[in-house]
């Protein structure tokens, strides 16, 4: 059994679409998973269920009627999920940064988890990215934290500074384990010595260990375009998540 946050320090690094994918593989490992949608500032799932009921992750940190996360499950295809308010109102007290009302609901939301824990092989939080208090209750309750790094400087600094700053600072190392995934390289061969180095430099300023490259192609960036997020190991994403999937898993038993 584990608990994974998947995280980054900004949007648009296919953070989504790779929690997604590694839901989709572990499923297919014959693993019970359970997806928790909990991106509240861009939520994007409700669009692959059609006619769902109308619960969501948000209802859960309700002060008037809070819901419980087991009463929020849907079941899918391949696994179950727990979906974000695709239309929430602003003025929720979620989006406040409000310290001391979200440590409030950390020990009833670690509670049940937990129970979650009892009855799933695997749960994963799509967490917003950056530093917000919804992403530092995941990080607390997580036993596993995948931060999805885009190919570029500034994603790398960023990076750096999360790591040390939040992750490290949200639990102690020895309770909590910390992989990088390197999404949308481009294929080219120019990328080998920068990746090698980069590598090199996140180990040496944030002792972060690469756990996974996963390459940028047309294919899945037109498949995405035309809502197509699950992806087979017959096209090189769905490939890359698979030996993820297979790595987190070893990893889990050791």
């Amino acid at each position: 059994m584990a608990i994974v946050t998947i995280h980054s320090y900004k949007g648009g690094t296919g953070k989504s679409v790779v929690s997604l994918n590694l839901a989709f593989c572990l499923s297919k490992m014959g693993k019970k998973v359970l997806l928790i949608e909990s991106d509240i500032w861009m939520p994007s799932f409700a669009a692959l269920i059609k006619d769902h009921e109308k619960k969501y992750f948000n209802h859960h940190f309700s002060d008037t009627n809070p819901m419980n996360l087991e009463s929020l499950i849907i079941k899918h295809d391949h696994f179950d999920i727990i979906l974000c308010d695709p239309q929430p109102l602003p003025d929720d007290k979620i989006f406040m940064p409000d310290q001391n009302w979200f440590m409030a609901k950390l020990k009833r939301y670690s509670q049940e988890i937990k129970k979650l824990a009892k009855i799933y092989d695997w749960i994963i939080f799509d967490s917003a990215p950056g530093y917000n208090y919804v992403a530092v209750n995941n990080l607390l309750v997580s036993d596993l934290c995948l931060t999805v790094i885009r190919s570029s400087p500034f994603a790398l600094e960023g990076t750096e500074h999360m790591v040390n700053r939040l992750y490290r600072k949200a639990r102690p190392k020895s309770q909590f384990t910390v992989f990088g995934i390197f999404n949308q390289v481009p294929n080219s061969k120019v990328m080998d010595p920068i990746i090698k180095e980069w590598k090199e430099q996140l180990k040496k300023t944030a002792d972060l260990d690469i756990i996974s490259e996963i390459h940028y192609s047309d294919e899945s960036a037109i498949a995405m375009i035309k809502n197509e997020l699950f992806f087979d190991e017959s096209t090189e994403f769905g490939k890359a998540v698979s030996i993820l999937a297979k790595d987190l898993v070893k990893a889990s038993t050791h």
